[in-house]
């Protein structure tokens, strides 16, 4: 969270509002990340990103691919739920999750051994590069 926090402004929000299944899903999507961490407790929060200059360039990239960013929303909110462990566990900006993944960075062991964090990482400079095509 801390990369987030350094890429843009973000406030957090009520999670309340939301349908139980859907909170359920997140925190099955929690569970089956190869960041999870089984010794904390799941632990989801919803966060806005703040729509300033920091943000202008997630905000410009998300209005290309859509109209609204979350039926559930009522208005154009680039929104993030995290989880301690895991970091992002959905947003409605891809370029955004790229940017964190590829800012908070692996170790030199990740990259020796090629591992599954060290494909991620190679997966959101890819990712990115088909963003940054349209």
């Amino acid at each position: 969270m801390d990369v987030l926090k350094q890429i843009v402004d973000i406030e957090e929000k009520p999670i309340d509002f939301f349908l139980k299944k859907r909170i359920e899903l997140l925190t099955i999507n929690v569970v089956n990340s190869i960041y999870y961490n089984p010794t904390r407790n799941v632990s989801i929060k919803l966060f806005n990103v703040i729509n300033n200059e920091k943000s202008k360039k997630y905000y410009q990239q998300a209005s290309k691919f859509n109209n609204r960013t979350d039926s559930l929303f009522e208005d154009e909110q680039i929104y993030v739920f995290i989880d301690k462990s895991v970091g992002i566990v959905e947003t409605n900006s891809l370029l955004l999750s790229s940017d964190v993944r590829i800012l908070s960075g692996i170790t030199h062991e990740n990259v020796a051994k090629k591992d599954i964090y060290f494909m991620d990482y190679v997966s959101a400079f890819e990712q990115k590069n088909e963003i940054n095509q349209y």
